[in-house]
């Protein structure tokens, strides 16, 4: 019989969150990693990827789209806010 094995969901989340951290910091700026966090905070990667991709095919709904856009503008605006105090 095969053992299984529960798995440390914790640790796997606080691992993946460490990874993306280390690959955002390696490819951006400070300012770029702290908006993109922010932005994680209620979009993963794969939920933004596909409102990209129906925005470009015309098939977004506008609606989501548009609350999208305001959040990002509220994170960058909240990121240079902090950066000027």
């Amino acid at each position: 019989m095969i053992p299984i094995y529960k798995t440390d969901l914790e640790r796997e989340n606080r691992d993946k969150g460490t990874d993306l951290k280390t690959m955002l910091t390696s490819e951006a700026t400070d300012e770029e990693v702290s908006i993109e966090l922010l932005i994680r905070e209620r979009y993963s990667m794969s939920q933004e990827l596909a409102m990209h991709r129906k925005k470009l095919m015309g098939s977004e709904d506008t609606a989501e789209w548009n609350e999208y856009c305001a959040y990002v503008q509220e994170c960058i605006d909240r990121v240079r806010n902090a950066e000027q105090e």
